[in-house]
């Protein structure tokens, strides 16, 4: 702009010199022609041409005066620009010598402008760019149309600092073959500082990707994996560059395709999903995973974070597993309980039981009188055409002991679990009326346990698998011989039983042998419950505890969801850890032997009064000395059989437990304010209550005592129990 200012300049001076010629011409014609009048025309046409050239001398220096001020304007717009730029400016001649400098420039060089003029550009710039300066310079110079673009140099300013910037240049040609060269400077540390962290970001999230104990998997839209971390090829035992080159669907076979591209479009669409699923591994395993999935993380890049949850599921399924099989110990307690000694009823239930729990044909067999046969008791299988068949091959002819592998279980009392059996060798294992049995159903896993009582082996229980694949365990022989040492219990019972029918003068010490015996079952499933659930919930609860103290280290997004699936699992705990002692609680009180009667009642009927709806208490003192074990389980379950039959029946609001000692005799009343009935109508029209009232009277007896019911309708009722003041023996005990 400059040097267009200076043409006009000349311009203008050389057509104000060309008017101070003609003016001149002009006064010299004025002399002549006061020297020659006479020829006026040669004058006149003078004057015309000099007038003509005066317009024309005005015109042109009005429009180099208009071309002036506009060339001005545009010089100092132009300056405000280059003045303005965020950027360092600086014009230089080709020696790189500055010429002028915008005021960016100067304050990213740490000097006035004024200064700079005349300076060198390069004594501004770090001494190991000075050769590369030079280069572009000469560059520059010769060939013109080649501009310096994006050169990183490294500024050095007097007294500060060095900072990196970016260094543009470009060759002007001024018009009159000079040339001028435009440098732009840009500082860029904070963007290199930007550039370092990022870096820094970038290494710290790789680590993070490939040292976290998780697997994470990045897949495209069309679910194919694009990068996957250590973790998640050692989880699924690929390399990472079979791991590149499968899809979601290869990893899970069990899902069909179209299934699996359906859940995948509603993924996308949802934008993330978290849940459970099974994954196929390289070495054709199965491993449950939890998976937290986001879709788009950047677009088209979708982020699934998997951890391996195989073991707890495993120890969820033998926490589930031991809790089934205590509520089928249970069962089978109350099945013994509800069924009396009904043998048939009962060992129907074992085998349906325990073949449902374990699968698939379950066969009790029971020794002879002689013990040299085995004969079938019970059978069971799902379809009723098969067990018609069962129960025909089996009890079609006796089997002896020394010829069968129940008969080797009998002899030896340990169990015989033959995992797989191997079908070319099935008919040397069975005896040959079985042979039939093995070719129609087949058998291709065997467990026998043995039915023992007090060291006696007095039968077998046996289950056969008839199908492949799915062969019995040590864990299934441990809860088929907790089933058969109930069943054979319960045998036990019934022969006492029968003993006691036909003996009657022995039917006091036999049924007290019966209560005794149920106590031990209920004490025995209690201890069970506590030493096999109830210390599996302690430890599940205390890992659940450790996991949740170990949260802290977890990131927050990741911690509150974590976090409310172990406080879920910790109530689900403790839920099943109350249920537990509560189940404990009601087959063995251990208040009852730690504090004696009184004691047992008085915490029993709080307990009951809470589900209730009428109020109990208890009166009297503990009898001292203290009570026979066996008379204080009578009287605590009596009065619990009676407590049950008031909350059913009576509609009562209030009971009253009273317990006085006189004359060696120990008189527990149980008074309620209910409804109350007439005896004789109850005595011709037997009700399960009606059997309630009989185990309650048996107990009695069983103990040398004996129990009445007074009764009369709305006059409430009252069942007392008397029993001798016994302290270490039933009475006639030696009959």
């Amino acid at each position: 702009m400059s040097t267009n200012l200076t043409i006009l300049d000349k311009q203008m001076g050389t057509a104000l010199s060309h008017l101070n010629q003609q003016l001149d011409r002009i006064s010299n014609m004025q002399e002549t022609l006061t020297s020659w009048p006479a020829d006026r025309t040669v004058l006149d046409d003078e004057l015309r041409k000099l007038h003509v050239a005066l317009e024309t001398l005005k015109f042109t220096a009005r429009e180099l005066q208009t071309r002036s001020k506009t060339l001005a304007a545009e010089c100092q717009y132009y300056q405000s620009l280059f003045q303005s730029n965020k950027d360092g400016c600086l014009i230089t001649n080709a020696e790189g010598l500055i010429q002028q400098v915008n005021h960016k420039a100067a304050t990213l060089l740490n000097e006035s402008e004024s200064f700079l003029k005349g300076k060198l550009l390069v004594d501004f710039l770090a001494s190991n760019e000075h050769q590369n300066f030079y280069a572009y310079l000469s560059r520059l110079r010769d060939k013109r149309l080649s501009p310096v673009e994006e050169w990183e140099v490294l500024v050095q300013p007097i007294r500060q600092p060095c900072f990196t910037a970016i260094l543009t240049g470009l060759a002007v040609n001024d018009g009159e073959g000079q040339v001028g060269l435009l440098w732009e400077l840009r500082d860029i540390t904070e963007r290199k500082q930007i550039e370092q962290d990022l870096q820094a970001s970038q290494r710290r999230l790789q680590a993070l990707f490939d040292h976290t104990q998780d697997a994470i998997l990045l897949a495209n839209d069309e679910a194919r994996y694009v990068d996957v971390n250590p973790a998640a090829c050692a989880l699924l035992g690929y390399s990472q560059e079979e791991l590149l080159a499968l899809s979601l669907w290869d990893l899970s076979p069990l899902v069909s395709r179209e299934l699996g591209q359906q859940l995948w479009r509603e993924f996308l669409t949802i934008g993330r999903m978290a849940g459970e699923y099974q994954l196929q591994c390289k070495d054709e395993t199965t491993v449950v995973v939890e998976y937290r999935a986001v879709a788009n993380i950047v677009p088209g890049l979708h982020l699934s974070v998997l951890r391996d949850v195989t073991e707890r599921k495993q120890a969820e399924e033998e926490v589930l597993q031991q809790r089934d099989r205590a509520r089928a110990l249970a069962d089978i307690s109350q099945v013994f309980a509800r069924t009396g000694l009904s043998s048939a009823d009962v060992w129907d239930q074992i085998v349906r039981r325990t073949a449902e729990l374990i699968g698939d044909v379950c066969v009790m067999t029971l020794l002879s009188a002689d013990e040299q046969w085995l004969v079938p008791q019970a059978f069971y299988h799902p379809d009723p055409a098969v067990l018609e068949f069962i129960c025909n091959v089996l009890t079609a002819k006796l089997s002896r002991v020394d010829a069968t592998l129940p008969g080797r279980v009998v002899q030896t009392g340990e169990p015989l679990l033959i995992p797989e059996v191997p079908q070319e060798q099935m008919m040397n294992l069975l005896e040959a009326k079985s042979w039939l049995f093995g070719e129609k159903v087949g058998v291709h896993s065997l467990l026998i346990v043995p039915l023992r009582v007090q060291g006696r082996v007095i039968g077998t229980l046996s289950l056969s698998r008839d199908r492949p694949g799915a062969p019995y365990t040590g864990d299934h022989q441990i809860f088929l011989q907790q089933i058969a040492d109930r069943a054979a219990l319960f045998i036990e019972n019934v022969r006492l039983f029968e003993e006691v029918k036909q003996q009657s003068a022995h039917l006091r010490v036999l049924s007290g042998r019966l209560a005794e015996s149920q106590e031990v079952e209920r004490k025995a499933l209690a201890r069970e419950l506590h030493d096999q659930v109830g210390q599996n919930l302690t430890g599940l609860d205390l890992n659940l505890n450790i996991i949740q103290g170990q949260l802290a280290a977890v990131s927050a997004p990741t911690r509150k969801l974590i976090q409310l699936r172990v406080n879920d699992s910790l109530a689900l705990v403790e839920e099943m850890a109350e249920r537990v002692r509560n189940l404990m609680s009601e087959l063995s009180p251990s208040i009852l032997d730690d504090f004696g009667l009184i004691a047992a009642l008085q915490w029993y009927g709080k307990k009951l009064t809470s589900r209730v709806g009428f109020a109990i208490t208890v009166q009297g003192q503990e009898p001292t000395p203290r009570l026979a074990t066996p008379i204080e389980h009578a009287l605590f379950r009596i009065t619990q059989e009676a407590l049950t039959n008031v909350a059913k029946h009576a509609q009562a609001s209030a009971v009253r437990l009273t317990i006085d000692t006189d004359n060696g005799t120990v008189r527990l009343v149980i008074a309620d304010d209910g409804l109350g009935f007439d005896p004789i109508e109850r005595n011709q029209a037997p009700t399960r209550q009606s059997w309630g009232l009989l185990m309650m009277a048996e107990r009695a007896e069983a103990v040398g005592g004996h129990c009445r019911l007074e009764s009369s309708p709305g006059q409430g009722t009252r069942v007392i129990v008397e029993v001798p003041q016994a302290t270490t023996s039933y009475p006639n005990l030696h009959n």
